[in-house]
């Protein structure tokens, strides 16, 4: 979050090669507007119609205050040889998709690329915005970005499968049916996990099956 901390990104399912935000004033609290610099990369080309989004930690609005939807003080940081972008990006905020406990509405920057003589991966744009006056919750107190295609994020999914108990568990050996595929083990001490990357369209329900998973000899 913007108020409490500066580190580097860190990726959950790597959808982004990159993911920087500053706090160009430093303001914080809910106070001050906040001025936000933000700097991506994806891993996949932007294509034409793809859709690459950006949210803040739960609260945080980017969205301009007098003007629903559009963002506040929006302005392209033009990176390398991109000499320009088509299109600002919209900042809706919809109490609806927020946090009902807190009454904190989640908020999202969106923009579609009509880009169409080149493929590129790196955006960078400065937005005006303003922290929630309630505090968020802690596991949403991040930033999150997302690259979409064909309503797929990008890449298409990924299942993480972690063994909590009893220990023992043995991934080295687990494969999954095409398009499906394993992408990385861990077996330790500690715990025991898979990641599969996944082709999964938005709202489609998928049945994923592991093969050759070794049990715990306490069984599983």
């Amino acid at each position: 979050a913007l108020d409490d901390a500066v580190m580097e990104g860190f990726p959950l399912v790597k959808g982004m090669t990159k993911l920087t935000i500053s706090n160009v004033m430093d303001e914080t609290r809910s106070s001050f507007p906040i001025q936000v610099q933000a700097g991506l990369q994806t891993s996949e080309s932007i294509l034409h119609g793809d859709t690459v989004v950006l949210v803040g930690p739960q609260g945080l609005s980017l969205e301009h205050p007098n003007s629903p939807g559009v963002c506040g003080g929006f302005d392209w940081v033009t990176p390398g040889n991109l000499s320009s972008y088509e299109g600002d990006p919209l900042c809706p905020c919809n109490p609806s998709h927020g946090d009902f406990i807190n009454d904190i509405a989640d908020c999202a920057l969106s923009w579609r690329s009509n880009v169409t003589d080149m493929a590129f991966s790196e955006l960078q744009f400065a937005v005006r915005g303003a922290n929630s006056d309630k505090k968020p919750r802690i596991a949403r107190n991040y930033w999150v970005a997302q690259h979409w295609r064909d309503g797929a994020l990008l890449p298409r999914g990924a299942l993480l499968v972690q063994v909590l108990s009893p220990a023992g568990f043995d991934f080295t050996s687990a494969t999954t049916e095409e398009p499906h595929r394993v992408h990385a083990v861990v077996n330790n001490t500690d715990k025991s996990q898979v990641l599969a990357k996944t082709e999964i369209l938005a709202g489609q329900r998928v049945s994923i099956t592991l093969h050759g998973v070794v049990l715990s000899p306490l069984g599983g």
